[in-house]
């Protein structure tokens, strides 16, 4: 569920590639990001922090630990991804995330899945 330019936890953990509770303990206990609260509790994440959770994702997957790497500045980590040495066929070389309207459009991005693969489709609406 999305509020705005705010995404709920589940929607946020989807883009990114994590679960919920990943990203809640990354948040708890790393502070990598504060999203801002709902009157009720609930968090929302924004663009920018989704941005930032997702190159948090790329250098954990590369085998930084989350502690190092999650109070980094913006600025560190552009360094610290730029810095990393990428192969031909590297998955975060060209990596999409994308969320679809319809079920055709969706069908087909599915269906040619395989001449796509940096793209992930995160979330389809049919409505």
């Amino acid at each position: 569920m999305t509020t705005g330019s705010h995404y709920a936890i589940g929607t946020a953990a989807k883009l990114i590639g994590i679960t919920p509770h990943t990203l809640r303990k990354w948040e708890d206990r790393y502070d990598a990001v504060k999203p801002m609260r709902t009157e009720g509790g609930d968090r929302r994440y924004s663009v920018e922090d989704i941005e930032r959770l997702a190159q948090l994702k790329e250098l954990v997957d590369a085998g930084h630990p989350i502690s190092s790497v999650a109070t980094l500045t913006e600025e560190a980590l552009g360094k610290l991804l730029n810095s990393r040495p990428r192969t031909r066929g590297d998955a975060t070389e060209s990596k999409v995330i994308v969320g679809v309207l319809g079920s055709q459009l969706a069908k087909e991005l599915e269906r040619n899945q395989t001449r796509m693969p940096g793209v992930t489709i995160a979330a389809i609406a049919t409505h």
